[in-house]
């Protein structure tokens, strides 16, 4: 925001000073002589300020960094030193993080076990912090017979019971579905494994193409590659949950099902020689009545993951010059 600030100053002048440059040497005000004449000295001498500004920009408005320390071996010493190469460098100023016990950084642990991360600085925080992590319950799988519900653009509503999972293009009454399917399915999560400071995600494993999902009719998210997860920590309870997944696949399947048009070759006859067109449509009509169709639909396996929150101290202070 600084540096915006300084841009926007310095290029007005640079803007004012073109301006005046271009009118032409006749051109004069009410009370004044011929403008360029007026207004040499001036220009040059702010020509000249607007350069320094630039080679010798105020602190300010120079790029500052975010200076990270890891590892027992910050001193005093070694920082001061640090920070007058950033000086020397042309920085403006450094925010340091060195371990002091005065904030906290928050991670979250995926297993059990020690996690720990290396800090320097003084006093009692310096060096190796570690935090244990036990009873994190094992990934909970999400299964059962998933109602899904097809319907599109000339496609009747269509409702198939799913006890698993599998690709739209192994049925073949959804083949040739081109759309968005609407996946339904309760499950139940046990009394005590939603612990206090515990966070819950949910992977749906593989999914053909993208995915919008809710849990207990709030929405978590939005997916359209890997990893397919979503946040419901604030959304899963304890006994029944709802989930309702829909997914969306590409449209080679919808097309992969239609007959060759006629008008496909006479195109390439007529207009194959121009331009490289014949590449083109030849390699586009190919993919009428397509055999090998990419797999579309809910891959799973589907399963919530528990992670554990865990806090570290540090220290955070900014260094100007």
């Amino acid at each position: 925001m600084r540096r915006r600030n300084f841009l926007k100053t310095s290029l007005g002048a640079a803007g004012a000073a073109l301006t005046l440059r271009s009118l032409p040497p006749a051109l004069t005000f009410a009370g004044a002589g011929p403008l360029v004449q007026g207004a040499a000295a001036p220009l040059d001498a702010g020509y000249s300020s607007l350069r320094q500004a630039f080679e010798n920009p105020p602190n300010d408005n120079r790029n500052w960094t975010r200076w990270w320390w890891f590892g027992p071996q910050a001193t005093e010493q070694g920082i001061a030193y640090e920070l007058e190469q950033m000086h020397k460098q042309g920085l403006g100023g450094a925010e340091e993080i060195v371990s002091s016990g005065e904030n906290k950084v928050r991670c979250l642990a995926s297993g059990n076990g020690v996690s720990y991360i290396r800090t320097g600085g003084s006093g009692k925080k310096r060096g190796r912090q570690e935090a244990v992590t036990k009873d994190l319950p094992a990934p909970l799988d999400i299964s059962g017979e998933w109602q899904v519900t097809f319907e599109g653009y000339k496609f009747p509503k269509l409702v198939k019971k799913m006890p698993v999972l599998r690709s739209w293009t192994d049925d073949p009454d959804t083949r040739h579905f081109s759309g968005t399917a609407r996946y339904e399915l309760e499950f139940d999560v046990p009394a005590g494994i939603l612990a206090k400071g515990r966070r819950v995600r949910l992977d749906l494993g593989s999914v053909a193409d993208a995915s919008k999902v809710w849990l207990n009719g709030q929405a978590a998210g939005v997916t359209w590659k890997r990893p397919h997860q979503h946040d419901v920590t604030q959304w899963v309870r304890p006994g029944n949950n709802f989930l309702e997944v829909r997914v969306s696949n590409r449209l080679i399947n919808l097309v992969g099902g239609l007959k060759r048009p006629e008008w496909a070759d006479k195109v390439v006859e007529k207009y194959g020689h121009y331009n490289e067109r014949q590449q083109w449509y030849e390699t586009n009509s190919r993919e009428y009545g397509a055999s090998e169709l990419p797999p579309a639909g809910l891959l799973g396996p589907l399963r919530l993951v528990f992670l554990q929150e865990v806090e570290f101290e540090i220290c955070r202070g900014t260094s100007a010059w």
